[in-house]
């Protein structure tokens, strides 16, 4: 399997993000995971947000369409059924494995940083989704790769509470590193 370089690929987005005068690529409004997941599966922007028939591909190239879907599975079935015609399709989930929480104070822009906490279920939660896409599992040009990502998620300390942490906003989960990257062929890789 490829090697992914997740620092190169945080730096390309960060080129593109510091380079769009509205903070986002083309005409989709992304946050920092999507944006950069891009970049680590295809450094080349010319390759991002391509249309094919009535949707819009976050990566597609040499007959290879990339999909990144971090829920919502059963949006994503109009869009495989489509592409899977002439497609080979990879259905990209990123799973925070590790995450670090980094309260934004909204007066100062001071940050302070929470407990680095591992969650060693977080790619479970794909299996609720996978629900919706079932009728892929076994087909050949549809597979899923499940990104296990280092975290920091960004909150803005606008909640209730004392420490305002309750409800907070959340503002955005940037990925440090990638952990381990897990593919899925047909549903027997499920087990």
């Amino acid at each position: 399997m490829k090697e992914f370089d997740l620092k190169r690929a945080g730096d390309l987005a960060q080129i593109v993000e510091d380079n769009d005068l509205l903070h986002r690529i083309g005409t989709y409004n992304e946050r920092s995971q999507h944006r950069t997941l891009k970049f680590v599966l295809e450094e080349d922007k010319s390759f991002h947000e391509v249309q094919i028939g009535p949707y819009v591909a976050d990566i597609c190239r040499d007959g290879q369409i990339y999909e990144i879907q971090t829920a919502g599975f059963k949006n994503l079935c109009s869009k495989l059924k489509f592409f899977s015609k002439e497609y080979a399709v990879t259905v990209v989930y990123p799973a925070a494995a590790v995450k670090t929480i980094v309260w934004v104070d909204p007066v100062s822009g001071g940050l302070s940083y929470g407990n680095r906490v591992k969650r060693n279920a977080a790619k479970y939660k794909l299996l609720a989704e996978l629900i919706h896409i079932h009728e892929f599992l076994d087909k050949e040009q549809v597979k899923i790769l499940i990104f296990e990502t280092e975290v920091l998620d960004y909150r803005i300390l606008d909640g209730r509470g004392p420490n305002k942490k309750i409800k907070a906003t959340k503002s955005d989960i940037v990925p440090i590193d990638v952990i381990s990257v897990t593919e899925i062929n047909e549903a027997r890789d499920i087990r």
